[in-house]
């Protein structure tokens, strides 16, 4: 008689290249045989397990081959990906920038928007051109060219 090498189920996933829950999974299925050994664990043949494993590995490679033309389409593909990835972090850095124009106008503004609330009333009533005046004029320029964009 035939000394049949036995394995568990921890050994036995491992020889297969699949989890445990996957083999228990086709043990309770009967698509693997096995049966109880000491302590109530699972026991596999490793020739029922080379069979059946070769079986399917078989039918997955099979399903897995590429034809050359998917190959050049996918290739294709990531070639567009890595493309729209580049367009989409430039466009990040140019919203970054934006932002932070945006928020140094915005503190200008309001730096100017001060100046005009402590000004000095006991100025006379014209005496050249008004610094603050000149302070809002600027920055209301730049505001209105970043939203106009450029002409």
């Amino acid at each position: 008689m035939r000394s049949v090498a036995r394995v568990g189920v921890e050994e036995a996933a491992e020889l297969a290249g699949c989890s445990k829950s996957t083999l228990l999974r086709h043990i309770r299925a009967g698509k693997l045989p096995a049966s109880k050994g000491q302590g109530n664990s699972w026991q596999i043949d490793t020739g029922e397990l080379s069979r059946v494993y070769a079986e399917s590995s078989a039918r997955a490679k099979t399903a897995r081959a590429t034809p050359p033309d998917d190959r050049e389409e996918i290739r294709r593909l990531r070639d567009r990906v890595r493309e729209l990835d580049a367009e989409m972090a430039e466009r990040r850095a140019e919203v970054a920038l934006e932002r932070r124009q945006r928020q140094q106008l915005a503190s200008e503004l309001e730096a100017a928007r001060r100046l005009a609330g402590h000004r000095n009333h006991a100025t006379p009533p014209y005496a050249g051109p008004d610094p603050v005046l000149r302070a809002l004029t600027r920055v209301a320029d730049r505001w209105r060219d970043w939203w106009e964009g450029p002409v």
